[in-house]
């Protein structure tokens, strides 16, 4: 008796994780160097989507691939970590957080507050500020 419950539920978990895992979005540093973005946004368009209703940012989803421009606020480099802030000019504190593969040390190295800069980067969420991971520069100084 328990052995015909037993091997349905086996098959419907293994099933079910092999459509999962198929179904993944791979967002690995490989796979962002490669991607076309899905969104090509400035910084202060991207803040002001989340910081009010916009209906610009609703279509963005966590995960995927997005390009961004904007002005370097900071460039940040606590516990081996690049990490670029794009500012935005609206005045308000919120602003894209860009963290860099370690790959992007030397083009990062070049920069300079004040920078105009294109990266794009897997979208994660917006908390206090817009957070892209595995970010590359992908165009300076336009």
């Amino acid at each position: 008796m328990k052995r015909k419950i037993v091997i349905p539920l086996v098959a419907i978990l293994g099933i079910t994780f092999a459509y999962v895992f198929i179904n993944m979005k791979d967002t690995t540093q490989e796979t962002v160097m490669r991607a076309s973005p899905s969104f090509y946004l400035n910084a202060n368009d991207l803040v002001h989507g989340f910081t009010t209703e916009n209906s610009s940012t609703n279509s963005i989803l966590a995960e995927d691939i997005i390009g961004v421009m904007g002005k370097i606020k900071e460039i940040n480099t606590l516990n081996n970590k690049q990490t670029i802030f794009l500012a935005n000019s609206d005045g308000g504190n919120s602003s894209v957080l860009c963290d860099m593969q370690q790959n992007q040390i030397n083009q990062i190295q070049k920069l300079k507050v004040g920078d105009t800069i294109r990266v794009k980067g897997v979208f994660k969420g917006f908390l206090k500020d817009v957070i892209l991971l595995n970010c590359v520069i992908t165009n300076q100084n336009e």
